[in-house]
């Protein structure tokens, strides 16, 4: 015995239990002990379990189990394990309502606090230690034999789940035998169906690529258990399998799709579908194993498959359409069952097969109910709860065929989708070649084969049984055998398929020799199918070429010698189906085959003799492409055999062989194009030109002349002499004497192309010697030019100007009479200078002009009488039209030039007088540009608007205010004054005038400034605001498109002025001023109540009222300009003038402002003079009208202000006028001319001559002030001479139509020549055409010869086309059209044409006030053709993509490029952009193509602030546009979408320009139907600019999306947009985790209201769905939101692989955030499930699959 205390088992179980009374830490310490025997344990495990039973605490009762379970698991004794087991199964059944997972899951409540759910403590065990098994699965047994059933499964039911989806090394089937043991007759009732749906939910929430091993076990359990309901007498419905069914056919499907066998699959899915109890949607299951027929890889799932087609319940109640799904497997599976030494197996599957094939042909049962059957497919729980893989997308298809009673493949995305998309769309394809459309029929074989040749998996050759299968069937359908032989059949070949091209070639051969009869239909057919294989397959040319050659003999060998007789028919088709097959074959591979036809053709020319006139042109036909590719010379063929089929051709008569004739045309053509020199080919041109091509040309037939006269433009213009008239005008006139041929301009555009070849290149060149212009007059013809009495025009005014020039150039002026000359010379000066081709200022400088405007703005002062300075800008004007002439190609460089270097000096400038004269010129400057380019001048003006305003108008609070210059008189005065004129120029500008009508109006009706009184001398500044304000009203009541906006600024600026003219208190200087600039611009038709009010004003001053000074003197002046009518007198005002006039000249206050009632009288007498019919009395009445003007400047003193305005009456007789420096001078000056007298003008001019000091070499005696004005005067009145006669040169010359403003600046001033009589009148056809033009008015006639000019590659000679084409253009708007489409084409070369574009351009678009205004055919020559391009190239943006067009060597050194300014092509595109709205999205979109055409990738320094203008425009007046008015109805497929984008690529250049931060605030004020576009923008700025695009735009973008309302169309096409845009992007993988990463975000920062939470959701479905769609991942074959989330899930868990590890989180991320959101929480449930199994098992500890 060992000295060892003896130990006695009850003293141990009493110790042992007395330690959970004691303490419970030394309870468990103690159990722990591997000292403690087994017995003693177990009584502790018993007094446990009592203990807590008692107490019945759900805390303790789970720390005893953690601390068993890891007791359990750590213990060496086995035993002791055992014991341990026993107390956990007790203690689990002691509360079966305490909840377990089979993994740890942690819930969330609605706090913050988290639960954390423990693991089932049996799982742990087996995990950990799976030696366990045994014992827990007979814990399991003492469960159910001691324990209530229910209670026993709900312990049990999570260590299942466990064991199935989370990875152990145990066999989890052993459980399922203990279940089936532990099964009794007492608790099968119970057990049975609570196992039944224990184990159902577990299949359908098992992931769908895990382990299959376990998936069968629970399936073949399933399955034993609805067997062995009948054995334990349970009802069979509480265990229907057809709940758990649609799991394996989706395994099925989903394992077949990636190629894995399912032989294990289909024999559990049959033991299911034989079972009679079994339901299942029998649609669902015959599509599903018809596509598993066609993709398994075994003939025993072949077998299977097909046993389970045969036998599935159902089928005589089915549709064709959907039966028919299974055509295309069957063909397959027959294809591969030919071997006739086969099994009898096979040989049996074999016989079902064909079987089954003629039930499909026979069934005809139609589609019926198919609303219903989506409605019981969408609402059966059982499809779509267990659907995670590939039976979603039969789901897709089969909703799509009952929605829209179509195939899929009609849809407009057939074609782009993942392989097991496009396969199902075949397989369901099949059905609808059954449809009665022949249309639809036939695009549904086009597809289906054109699907087969996508496909991975090649299924061209089942598809071929089936085409001819249907081949045979459709025999009395001769629509769709054609098109299934010839077009379809033939698509299936393919280069790198021999076998299918073998096929498919002895399918076709057998069409052309076995059809019974060579010739027949069916051999036509057979050879046209076998050319479209040859186009797919070049080496099948050689069986092509046999047919050929078999043809040919049969046809040379035939006995028939017809003779040709085109009123009796014969069988010809085979012969035009050979011919045309050649034909065809020449086109496309001529230099593999033509060397093989060529010969045939030439044999059978040569020995039929009873070929048809088809027959005879198509082998022309056949020589001419031959000819064409070099593989037969012209000339050589012509012997051979086409002269003969040209003789033959004239005999039989141009009706009756049209056809021939036209071929023959295009050989002739060939010929004539051909550049050989050598004798023998020169006289084959001539025999064609004049023994072929000229007969046809004199045929009645106007078919065959079109096709002669095609031939005849193709040789050169020496060859087409031989048969021309000798002289061009002859050819002209015989060409427009009647309706002139449709092809007869391109004779004409290869006689002028020819002609510019070969012309002497100085006559390119507009020489100004030549064309004497009306400025420039030569002095010879000066004295020549007379009116119709005879008279000679300027004579004197001429000699006067000379005396001018020679006393300023020899610099013998007085002193004191500088200034008046050098006003004088301001107008009398011409210049001859020729500036550089690169104009710059240094150039400019060294012209005399130059340096006289320099001079001028010293020498010249206004400070002798308020008129000199009033009619200062006229003076300019008349400087700068002179100084300007002859420079209309480089006006605008010039200006730009010239405007900078004036507004240097202006600024720079600090002599008061200086700065009035600088400001004055820039004024004149831009009258003289508006004469020629309106928007020019108005872009000038706005220029020097901006530099008035900032630096010289509103000064209030300015440093700048401070200045004694700026703020002196004459600067103030100058600044305003011209500010008035300057207004009236930028009318267009709607902004901007309503700036300046402010400005204007308050200076001139405000209140609070002070005045002098008039009588000591006028207020300048005080005159000049109420000028301008006058006169820019006056503009505003004249212009001549009045909008709304002009409309009201002119009535309420009237009435403003008017009211400040009548109130008491006034500034005296400033209502003359107001007063006279209103004369300045109204004319008496255009004047209302402001008229009333001058006339009332005078008649109460002949009353005797009192009145303002200023009042009643701008009163006269007002007064008098509604005397003036068009062309008469109002004599009744003029009275009353005259009557003031008298009153005045008595009144002594009144002596220094005479001028305001003598100078207004005046231009009545002589308005009434030119106006008047009876010339003897107005003649005596115009001589009375000198008498006392003579008298006072010959009596009154010499400083009497009688005398100053005497002088300026005088000059209002010769022609002069003080205010209207914008008169338009077309009007009224003509008239003028033809009431020139010298003998009665002489004295006025003499004596203003003689007060100027220009008779006598010493000043003038007496008052030298007298002697300016004088001098001022004389230059003014030998302008108005020069005026009139050039108004008599215009009129005698050849344009005497009516001329407007800009036509008579244009024909004036141009240095272009006015016609060409410079070419030679016998040979010269653009000289020939230029007259013709001038003088036909058969439009027609004037079509064609304006399409030759247009189509006449140039530059053409310079001549001025505006008279002409302006006359044109109003004949008709197909006439306008063709001017315009001819300007653009020639503008660059041509200043006449450039303005004439400009001008249409802009008369067209202002007229445009609505849609219905809108001239397609216009809009078509603008923006589609070359207009709008031409006016951007002019400006210096040439179109990018295309290169330069070849020119003629030499020309670019001869012919001045014309360029217009910048500025003129932004205010084109202003006006566009103000019209923008009225043009349709295609309009829209050609009109931006053609700018982004000519935006340059590279910008040049130089055009940097040129391009961003564009950009700027097209954003403010079309971007925003766009923006703010979505399409209504079709925001993809309206056009819509595609004008966004190139929106954004003209008019974008930073994305801050959209999106300033970049954060979600960018969209915060985004409504929801701009969303679309605001995306649309983005992503086109992204793909242009990826570069330069942060990331968080895109981001920022996208969380924003996920937050609208994702049920909206329009939010949905918002996805397609941003889908399509990370498709192309290539980064797949990248745009998926942003995506994600976007719903993370979005989520984390949401607000949880059950709208926001159910939009998350439909962004999630609808989202990812546009996205995998877009990316060819997912279906986008249309469905439900309910089929449209299984199908999402599937893509995306495809898509998402174990290595996107970063994708992985984020779905798993977004998982745990959604806990609780039905809705989304679903939805990723799903995607879950359809995850990688690698990914499943990875991450199965931070997720439950189960979704209790």
């Amino acid at each position: 015995m060992s000295d060892e205390t003896v130990e006695h088992r009850f003293i141990q179980i009493h110790q042992a239990c007395e330690s959970l009374s004691d303490q419970k830490n030394e309870f468990w310490t103690r159990l722990a002990l591997p000292s403690s025997n087994t017995i003693a344990t177990s009584h502790m495990c018993e007094k446990l379990y009592t203990s807590i039973s008692n107490n019945n605490k759900e805390q303790e009762l789970s720390t005893a189990l953690q601390n068993l379970q890891n007791l359990t698991i750590n213990c060496p004794n086995t035993a002791k394990q055992v014991v341990f087991l026993r107390a956990i199964t007790r203690l689990l059944m002691l509360n079966t309502r305490i909840r377990f997972e089979h993994v740890k899951d942690i819930g969330h409540n609605k706090g913050d606090t988290k639960v954390i759910h423990q693991i089932h403590p049996f799982i742990v065990m087996v995990r950990q230690n799976p030696s366990l098994y045994p014992y827990v699965l007979d814990e399991i047994d003492y469960m159910f034999a001691n324990f209530d059933t229910g209670a026993c499964l709900n312990v049990v039911s999570v260590f299942m789940i466990g064991l199935f989806l989370t990875e152990n090394q145990v066999d989890p089937g052993t459980l399922l035998s203990r279940f089936t043991y532990n099964i009794t007759s007492s608790n099968a009732s119970r057990m049975l169906p609570q196992l039944f749906k224990m184990t159902m939910e577990l299949v359908r929430e098992y992931p769908l690529h895990k382990d299959d091993v376990k998936y069968f076990c629970l399936v073949d359990w399933i399955i034993w258990l609805n067997m062995s309901a009948s054995i334990w007498n349970v009802q069979n419905q509480d265990l229907q399998v057809n709940q758990f069914m649609y799991t394996i056919v989706d395994r099925t499907l989903t394992s077949v799709t990636e190629d894995k066998p399912i032989m294990a699959h289909l024999i559990r899915l049959e033991r299911i579908i034989i079972n009679v109890h079994t339901e299942f949607n029998f649609d669902v299951m015959w599509a599903s194993l018809s596509y598993a027929l066609l993709k398994v890889q075994t003939v025993e799932e072949q077998k299977a498959i097909v046993r389970m087609i045969k036998n599935m319940k159902g089928r005589e109640m089915a549709s064709s359409v959907i039966l028919r799904t299974a055509y295309i497997p069957y063909y397959q599976l027959l294809s591969e069952l030919n071997d006739k030494g086969a099994s009898e197996s096979v040989q049996m599957l074999r016989k079902e097969v064909l079987e089954m094939i003629a039930y499909l042909d026979q069934n005809e049962t139609p589609l019926e109910n198919a609303e219903d059957s989506r409605t019981k497919m969408t609402h059966d729980d059982n499809l779509y709860l267990s659907t995670y893989g590939m039976l979603s997308r039969i789901l897709c298809h089969l909703e799509y065929i009952y929605t829209e009673q179509e195939s899929p493949i009609l849809d407009t995305k057939y074609n782009s989708a993942p392989d097991s998309v496009l396969t199902l769309t075949l397989l369901f394809s099949a059905s609808f070649v059954f449809s009665q459309d022949n249309e639809e029929e036939s695009t549904v074989y086009s597809r289906m084969a054109e699907l087969s040749c996508i496909l991975k998996t090649c299924y061209k050759f089942p598809l071929l049984l089936f085409f001819l299968r249907r081949l045979h069937a459709s025999s009395d359908n001769p629509e769709i055998v054609t098109h299934i032989l010839k077009d379809v059949i033939p698509t299936l070949v393919h280069v790198n398929d021999p076998v299918i091209t073998s096929k498919v070639l002895q399918v076709i051969l057998s069409s052309i020799h076995h059809s019974g009869n060579p010739d027949s239909s069916m051999a036509c057919l057979g050879i046209k199918a076998l050319e479209h294989t040859h186009a797919l397959q070049p080496r099948v040319w050689q069986e092509l070429k046999k047919v050929f050659t078999e043809w040919v003999l049969r046809r040379k060998s035939g006995t028939i010698r017809r003779k040709v007789d085109l009123s009796k028919t014969a069988p010809i088709r085979m012969e035009l189906t050979v011919l045309t097959t050649m034909r065809n074959v020449c086109k496309l591979r001529a230099r593999e085959c033509a060397q093989d036809i060529l010969p045939m053709v030439i044999s059978l020319l040569q020995t039929c003799q009873d070929l048809s006139m088809a027959s005879l042109s198509i082998m022309v036909d056949i020589i001419n492409i031959c000819v064409k590719t070099g593989l037969v010379e012209s000339r050589s063929i012509w012997n051979v055999a086409v002269v003969y089929l040209a003789q033959f051709s004239l005999d039989q008569g141009a009706k009756k062989s049209s056809l021939l004739v036209k071929q023959l045309c295009t050989f002739y053509a060939i010929a004539g194009k051909k550049d050989d020199v050598s004798e023998p080919y020169l006289q084959f041109k001539e025999s064609i030109l004049k023994e072929y091509i000229l007969p046809l040309l004199q045929s009645e037939d106007e078919q065959t002349t079109s096709y002669a006269l095609d031939a005849l433009s193709h040789f050169s213009a020496q060859d087409m002499s031989t048969i021309l008239p000798e002289k061009a005008m002859e050819y002209i006139i015989q060409c427009t004497e009647d309706e002139p041929n449709p092809n007869q301009h391109k004779v004409l555009v290869t006689l002028m192309s020819n002609e510019l070849d070969h012309m002497r290149r100085g006559l390119f060149k507009a020489e100004f010697k030549q064309q004497k212009t009306a400025v420039e007059i030569d002095p010879v013809q000066k004295k020549e030019i007379t009116n119709e009495a005879g008279e000679v025009v300027g004579e004197r005014e001429l000699d006067m100007a000379a005396s001018f020039i020679d006393s300023w150039e020899d610099a013998r002026v007085a002193p004191g009479l500088r200034s008046g000359y050098a006003s004088a010379i301001l107008h009398i000066l011409e210049y001859k200078d020729v500036l550089e081709k690169q104009v710059s200022m240094e150039s400019i400088s060294k012209t005399k002009w130059y340096r006289c405007m320099i001079t001028s703005f010293t020498d010249v002062s206004l400070t002798d009488h308020l008129l000199v300075r009033v009619s200062s800008v006229q003076s300019w004007k008349t400087f700068f039209k002179n100084a300007l002439s002859g420079t209309e190609n480089e006006m605008e460089a010039t200006v730009s030039v010239l405007l900078k270097d004036l507004l240097a000096r202006l600024e720079r400038s600090t002599v008061p007088g200086v700065t009035c004269n600088i400001a004055l010129a820039l004024t004149g400057l831009v009258s003289t540009v508006r004469m020629y380019i309106p928007s020019f001048a108005a872009s000038c003006a706005t220029e020097i608007i901006q530099v008035l305003m900032k630096n010289y108008i509103v000064l209030s609070g300015s440093p700048l205010s401070h200045s004694a210059h700026l703020m002196s008189e004459e600067v103030q005065f100058a600044a305003k004054f011209a500010l008035g004129h300057l207004a009236a120029f930028v009318i267009n500008n709607d902004q901007l005038v309503s700036t300046l009508y402010n400005v204007l109006i308050d200076s001139a009706t405000s209140s609070n400034s002070k005045s002098r009184n008039i009588d000591t001398a006028i207020d300048l500044v005080q005159y000049a605001n109420g000028y301008a304000a006058g006169h820019f009203i006056g503009a505003l009541a004249m212009w001549p498109t009045v909008t709304d906006q002009i409309e009201q600024m002119k009535n309420t600026g009237l009435q403003s002025l008017i009211s400040y003219c009548g109130a008491p208190v006034i500034a005296d200087s400033r209502v003359l001023g107001i007063m006279m600039g209103l004369a300045s611009k109204l004319k008496a038709s255009y004047m209302g109540s402001e008229l009333s009010f001058a006339v009332d004003n005078l008649k109460s001053y002949l009353e005797g009222n009192g009145m303002n000074k200023g009042l009643l003197f701008g009163s006269t002046w007002l007064a008098a300009v509604g005397a003036i009518k068009e062309n008469q007198v109002d004599y009744e005002i003029s009275s009353i003038i005259e009557s003031v006039m008298t009153a005045a000249s008595q009144d002594f206050n009144s002596a220094p402002h005479f001028y305001n009632f003598s100078i207004p009288y005046a231009k009545i007498q002589y308005h009434s003079y030119v106006c008047s019919t009876d010339d003897e009395q107005m003649e005596t009445l115009y001589w009375n009208a000198f008498e006392p003007l003579l008298d006072s400047i010959q009596n009154d003193d010499a400083s009497s202000n009688y005398r100053i305005a005497s002088l300026f009456s005088i000059g209002c007789l010769l022609g002069v006028s003080y205010l209207n420096s914008d008169e338009d001078e077309s009007t009224g000056i003509y008239a003028e001319a033809e009431k020139y007298r010298s003998g009665l003008r002489h004295r006025g001019l003499d004596k203003l001559a003689f007060v100027a000091g220009l008779r006598s070499r010493s000043a003038p005696v007496g008052n030298l002030k007298s002697g300016r004005v004088a001098a001022a005067i004389c230059g003014k009145v030998i302008d108005c001479a020069k005026r009139m006669m050039n108004a008599l040169q215009i009129a005698s010359g050849p344009h005497q139509e009516s001329l407007g403003t800009n036509t008579s600046a244009m024909l004036s001033a141009s240095s272009e020549p006015l016609s060409y009589n410079r070419l030679n009148a016998n040979t010269s056809y653009i000289r020939a055409v230029f007259d013709r033009l001038m003088v036909i008015e058969n439009e027609e006639c004037i079509s064609m010869l304006l399409k030759s000019l247009t189509e006449t590659p140039g530059p053409l000679p310079a001549v001025n086309w505006f008279t002409l084409v302006t006359k044109v253009s109003k004949m008709s708007n197909r006439l306008r059209v063709l001017c315009l489409a001819f300007a653009s084409t020639h503008a660059t070369t041509s200043l006449s044409l450039s303005e004439f574009l400009l001008t249409q351009m802009t008369s067209i678009f202002k007229s445009i006030q609505s849609k219905k205004d809108l001239d397609m055919s216009v809009c078509q020559v603008f923006f589609e053709g070359r207009g709008l391009g031409t006016v951007l190239e002019l400006a210096g943006l040439p179109r990018v993509e295309t290169k330069q067009e070849i020119k003629r060597r030499g020309m670019s050194a001869v012919v001045k490029k014309i360029t217009i300014s910048e500025s003129r092509a932004i205010e084109m595109l202003q006006l566009l952009g103000q019209k923008y709205q009225y043009f349709d999205y295609e309009t829209q979109y050609v009109l931006l193509s053609n700018v982004l055409e000519h935006l340059p990738a590279i910008v040049d320094e130089a055009k940097t602030k040129f391009v961003t203008s564009i950009k700027e425009v097209v954003m403010q007046s079309m971007l925003m546009y766009t923006f703010a008015h979505p399409d209504q109805e079709d925001l993809r497929q309206s056009g819509y979408e595609k004008v966004v984008r190139q929106l954004i690529a003209c008019s974008i250049t930073s994305i801050t320009d959209l999106f300033p931060t970049g954060r979600l605030d960018d969209w915060k004020d985004v409504q929801d139907t701009d969303i679309f576009a605001k995306m649309t923008a983005l992503c086109e700025f992204y793909q242009l600019h990826k570069k330069d695009v942060a990331m968080k735009y895109m981001s920022s973008a996208l969380v924003h999306l996920i937050s609208i309302n994702p049920y909206q169309d329009k939010t949905l096409y918002t996805w397609d947009v941003l889908a399509e845009t990370m498709e192309k992007d290539n980064e797949a993988s990248a745009w998926m985790l942003r995506v994600l990463d976007g719903f993370v975000v979005y989520i984390g920062a949401m607000e949880e209201t059950e709208d926001i939470i159910d939009n998350l959701g439909g962004s999630l479905e609808n989202g990812l769905w546009s996205i995998l769609n877009a990316w060819k991942v997912g279906s986008p074959i249309a469905c439900c939101d309910k089929t449209k989330v299984v199908e999402t899930a599937f893509a995306l868990g495809n898509f998402v692989t174990a290595e996107q590890e970063q994708i992985v989180k984020r779905i798993f991320k977004l998982y745990d955030m959604t806990q609780g959101f039905v809705v989304p929480f679903t939805f990723l449930n799903r995607l879950i499930h359809a995850l990688p199994g690698n990914i499943v098992t990875q991450y199965e500890s931070k997720y439950r699959l189960l979704n209790q």
